[in-house]
């Protein structure tokens, strides 16, 4: 238990277990950091590396999929449902980022099982 004191009271919070399990897919987004995921991303990775994910990063280059796709197999030794990289000159057009959106929904679908809830 964590004690929060605010003000003379004192709150006690008790942080839960994250229960992955019960999702058909968890979806990762993060930046590319010098080619690679942040260490707390990679962290996240390994602890729950039985999961079934989706990894969506944004970087500045273009990254091949395949490469992200690698690199999270290599560190939590499972390949991921779906992987997307979207670039910063996507990020910046709105017409674009819709596309984007709507395309990685369509493929998230196809991934879990066509599911939309």
């Amino acid at each position: 238990m964590i004690p929060l004191i605010r003000k003379g009271t004192s709150i006690k919070f008790e942080p839960s277990e994250l229960k992955l399990n019960d999702y058909n897919a968890v979806i990762v987004a993060s930046p590319v950091w010098i080619g690679t995921m942040p260490p707390p991303i990679q962290e996240f990775l390994r602890r729950y590396s039985i999961m079934r994910s989706v990894i969506v990063t944004t970087s500045i280059r273009s990254m091949k999929t395949e490469r992200i796709e690698n690199i999270v197999e290599k560190i939590s030794g499972i390949k991921p449902l779906l992987c997307m990289n979207v670039r910063d000159t996507i990020i910046k057009d709105p017409v674009k980022i819709r596309g984007a959106i709507k395309d990685f929904i369509e493929r998230f679908k196809a991934a879990v099982g066509g599911s939309s809830t």
